[in-house]
């Protein structure tokens, strides 16, 4: 016991500075971690709503099929040579997502005319 309390006498401090500097790294990974999810997911939600809103107003004559093909075309690619990781599933919400949202506000304001 007494070579115990000798130890952490002559190497406490060492100790101390080993186990904050492990929590600090720690701490900055999974700052970091959540920092790039939050940046990732808005970076996904305004690249979805550019793609949807210049299909829209680029291919008024188009049908709807055709406008959302070509959105999701344009948002996989995009995201991609962002090196964004996104499945197919996730896009498709996005783009129902905001065209809900559109399709709502077109509502509103054809309601207040």
């Amino acid at each position: 016991m007494e070579e115990f309390i000798n130890f952490l006498i002559n190497n406490g401090l060492q100790l101390l500075y080993l186990v904050l500097t492990t929590l600090v790294s720690y701490l900055t990974i999974k700052i970091k971690n959540l920092y790039n999810k939050y940046v990732n997911d808005e970076m996904k939600k305004s690249v979805t709503e550019i793609c949807v809103n210049a299909c829209e107003q680029l291919y008024k004559g188009n049908d709807s099929e055709e406008k959302y093909n070509l959105a999701f075309n344009n948002i996989k690619n995009m995201l991609k040579s962002k090196n964004i990781k996104i499945d197919d599933t996730e896009i498709k919400l996005m783009i129902e997502s905001f065209c809900s949202n559109f399709r709502k506000e077109d509502k509103n304001v054809k309601k207040e005319n």
